[in-house]
């Protein structure tokens, strides 16, 4: 008999197709279903009036994303499953794990199933615009958000258990910011691959456009293959929000951009391609979830270390790079069909050394087990 969980989740974060969040939910709940009785207590964020227009006054809009109502429906389905496990995904809730420590103590055990943390992706982005500005002083607003977010992030985890996060990285984090027990959870591979025609100078990248280190990895990358002489290159961009996508387009001839294609438009583009850029230059939260998209596809991958977190890799069968200028080098030589077969060969190593689906769900369940 399976033992009782459940489990706290946006609605957003559970619908189908989506990106990185929607497919790294689906790969919690996938394993936890297997190993629990598992209820998902669903919810929307919270858009009161009240709320949103705090918000906007106030900022720290992360506070006040769980609505009000959560509580009793936490409630209710404790009283109703009695479970032995609460998984938080995504969001933090601190209020929401004080108030279930101080009514079942060490009874149960409270788990946040991480996707990185917010202040991680709101520190790059603040850099990067100091950085583009020249500012060095003191900028009491952006100190005001990256502070309190911190704040609120480790306030929530004083009453964990323990933290399943998405890459390395991550899980060092979490134990700073007080997490006794963190795992990380390496992802498998079941991409099916592509029937692989490249055309010559053709490369590309599939982004949420508006996520900052995508935007600004996408910036400093083009900019930079620019200055190098971008010759015939074609960049095809996929992804959203169009208003990026054109932007993009407009200051870069050489972009090319597609928008959001279907699952199978995209098989079919992507397989037109040289190599896939993953232009990342700061370590951001999460996992790159496309990364395992790319080894399933078996594309080569023109990335950085800090692209590739969430994976097992070794750079003896397929290098990785720091800095803009040493990815546009290895791009516009993967553009011009240099090693082909070798760099497609070197995919498929990296591919097979990413633990299996059953791997993955041992090292999870004996990570559990040990809470």
């Amino acid at each position: 008999m399976k033992r009782s969980a459940i489990l706290l989740a946006t609605r957003n974060s559970l619908r189908k197709g989506g990106g990185g969040v929607q497919l790294c939910t689906a790969e919690y709940v996938s394993h936890l279903a297997e190993q629990f009785d598992l209820k998902i207590v669903s919810f929307s964020t919270d858009r009161r009036l009240g709320s949103r227009v705090a918000n906007r006054i106030f900022g720290q809009s992360y506070r006040r994303q769980v609505p009000p109502r959560l509580a009793l429906e936490i409630e209710q389905a404790m009283d109703q499953h009695k479970p032995e496990y609460v998984f938080f995904n995504l969001l933090d809730f601190p209020r929401e794990a004080q108030n279930l420590r101080r009514k079942f103590g060490s009874s149960i055990k409270l788990v946040h199933l991480s996707h990185g943390l917010a202040s991680t992706d709101l520190g790059i982005d603040q850099q990067f615009h100091r950085n583009a500005s020249g500012r060095l002083t003191f900028d009491r607003k952006a100190a005001l958000a990256l502070g309190s977010q911190l704040q609120f992030e480790a306030d929530y985890r004083r009453y964990l258990d323990g933290s399943i996060c998405l890459s390395p990285l991550d899980a060092e984090i979490e134990r700073w910011l007080g997490v006794h027990r963190a795992f990380w959870l390496p992802h498998s591979i079941r991409e099916p691959r592509l029937d692989h025609v490249p055309l010559e100078g053709r490369i590309g990248c599939v982004a949420t456009l508006d996520h900052p280190p995508n935007r600004n990895g996408l910036v400093e990358f083009f900019a930079t293959l620019r200055e190098q002489g971008a010759g015939r290159i074609q960049f095809r961009l996929v992804g959203n929000p169009p208003s990026i996508g054109k932007e993009f387009a407009e200051d870069f001839p050489f972009v090319q951009f597609l928008g959001q294609l279907a699952d199978e438009e995209l098989r079919a583009e992507a397989a037109t391609w040289s190599c896939f850029v993953h232009p990342i230059f700061a370590y951001a939260r999460g996992r790159s979830t496309k990364v395992g998209v790319v080894l399933g596809w078996g594309l080569p991958l023109v990335t950085t270390r800090a692209g590739i977190r969430g994976y097992v890799w070794d750079e003896t069968l397929q290098p990785l790079f720091n800095t803009p200028a040493e990815l546009a080098r290895a791009a516009l030589a993967r553009s011009k069909g240099r090693d082909g077969a070798q760099n497609v060969d070197a995919t498929a190593a990296i591919a097979r050394l990413q633990p299996s689906r059953e791997v993955v769900a041992d090292r999870l369940v004996r990570f559990i087990q040990s809470l």
